[in-house]
């Protein structure tokens, strides 16, 4: 049980945001390989920025471009990448923290993909 209820806070602060997702392959019930595809798919959740121009954490560096997402569902554990597109911008999901027994909620670092980053596949 969650030491505080965050439910209704990241509720007051969500926003809806697009994400694409590049699935992994898998059998299907047939037994038979089917290669993972990417596909585009709406999502709420509470999108934070830094306040700090640079910040150094476990994470890596982070600068004020970069955000912090808060969700009450975890993204798919089947997903081999996220990227978020939030107010016209794309972010990796960089990082997860791991708490929710704790907390109640799933949190992703967002690092800001600049339009010369050639990490983004999908939907450019």
């Amino acid at each position: 049980m969650p030491y505080f209820n965050f439910e209704r806070l990241i509720a007051k602060y969500s926003c809806e945001f697009t994400t694409i997702i590049t699935s992994k392959g898998d059998y299907d019930d047939k037994g038979e390989w089917v290669n993972g595809g990417s596909f585009e798919m709406p999502m709420t959740g509470a999108i934070i920025g830094f306040k700090e121009s640079k910040v150094f954490r476990n994470e890596g560096t982070l600068t004020a471009k970069d955000k912090h997402l808060f969700m009450l569902k975890p993204f798919d554990s089947s997903w081999k990448s996220v990227v978020v597109i939030y107010k016209g911008e794309k972010f990796n999901v960089e990082a997860e923290t791991d708490n929710a027994d704790f907390t109640g909620f799933y949190s992703y670092v967002l690092k800001y993909v600049s339009a010369f980053d050639k990490r983004v596949k999908a939907s450019d």
